[in-house]
């Protein structure tokens, strides 16, 4: 990936993509998975649920709104209340909070992507 800084006289413009994966970069942890087509970008709730959004390398910002579009804060809240730990550590009230707050959070994100189209 080309990295543009400012020292660099003949910096070149990054793409659009190179400027969305920066972003993911900035918001997550980016695991560039050679063998596979998608970034795994790993990040936490602030309770601290581990939670992976998987865009395209080669279509970020789409891909990743498509996420956030499709992002069911119930269905995620059902999967995870399957987990007697998590029941324990959670109540329903805190669940709902907490995946309240990383949905806002993504939508954070998305309205960053789209500023840069």
């Amino acid at each position: 990936m080309r990295k543009y800084t400012a020292k660099t006289a003949e910096a070149q413009e990054l793409t659009v993509n190179e400027k969305a994966k920066l972003v993911l970069e900035k918001h997550f942890k980016v695991h560039d998975m050679d063998d596979d087509d998608r970034y795994e970008c790993e990040t936490w709730t602030d309770g601290g649920v581990n939670m992976f959004v998987l865009p395209d390398k080669d279509n970020i910002i789409e891909t990743f709104c498509d996420y956030v579009r499709s992002f069911d804060m119930d269905d995620e809240i059902d999967v995870h209340r399957q987990d007697r730990q998590y029941c324990r550590d959670f109540s329903i009230r805190e669940s709902v909070a907490d995946f309240e707050a990383y949905e806002e959070w993504l939508r954070g994100i998305e309205k960053e992507m789209k500023a840069l189209l």
